[in-house]
């Protein structure tokens, strides 16, 4: 295998050609429990050197929202000013970023699972 972040490894084939995206196993995973319409600040998480992850993966039991620059909201109406909430983001850069905002509809477990 060959590298391409020191969490994602791309596998090739028997002629080298890369034919695979694998992800490592993660650092830290944490666990929230998001209630009904009441939003939460995460604070992303640093290691030993304090050094924070650059890759966060996100998965659920059911929907939930997550905003990176203002506390997250359940949409009711249409945004069109660029700060919406984004629905059940999956995996995503933070480079840069100290702490997020998730909230759901409805009770569920997000899991956040971090890479460096």
């Amino acid at each position: 295998m060959s590298y391409l972040f020191p969490s994602f490894l791309i596998a090739q084939d028997s002629n080298r050609n890369p034919n695979t995206l694998t992800i490592a196993a993660n650092s830290t995973a944490v666990d929230s429990v998001a209630v009904t319409g009441t939003a939460q600040t995460i604070t992303v998480p640093t290691d030993a050197n304090g050094k924070p992850p650059r890759i966060i993966n996100f998965s659920s039991t059911g929907n939930f929202y997550v905003n990176f620059g203002t506390t997250a909201v359940v949409p009711t109406t249409t945004t069109t000013a660029g700060a919406a909430s984004i629905l059940n983001p999956g995996a995503r850069s933070i480079s840069g970023i100290t702490s997020f905002s998730i909230i759901a509809p409805s009770n569920c477990i997000v899991t956040m699972e971090w890479y460096s």
